[in-house]
């Protein structure tokens, strides 16, 4: 993220929440995992996206969230933060491969 004023979408798939319940619970709890946009721009003060991911065939996995602009949505949207197991599917109408979600993260100023 080296150039700021423009902003950029990122469709995130919920990660399933760990809870004690039984299997079936468990497998419900699975199929009921919410898809969410987020819109981050990047003002040029230096903060980057501020997430460490897995990459995957098609999904970038949220393994970590640092200081930056995932961090400040997060403050700022209550309820809507990005967490960690979340899976990033799409960027910027990019979807389908997760080198080329990497490749538009890196090239998009604003996410």
């Amino acid at each position: 993220l080296s150039r700021p004023g423009r902003s950029e979408r990122h469709s995130f798939q919920q990660a399933a929440r760990p809870e004690r319940h039984s299997s079936q619970q468990a497998a419900r709890s699975c199929r009921q995992r919410k898809n969410f946009s987020i819109v981050v721009e990047n003002k040029g003060d230096g903060l980057t996206l501020g997430i460490v991911a897995e990459q995957g065939e098609r999904t970038l996995q949220v393994v970590e969230i640092s200081p930056g602009l995932v961090q400040q949505w997060n403050i700022g949207n209550p309820g809507q933060e990005v967490k960690q197991g979340d899976r990033i599917f799409e960027v910027n109408g990019v979807r389908g491969d997760s080198q080329k979600l990497v490749e538009e993260c890196q090239k998009v100023p604003n996410l």
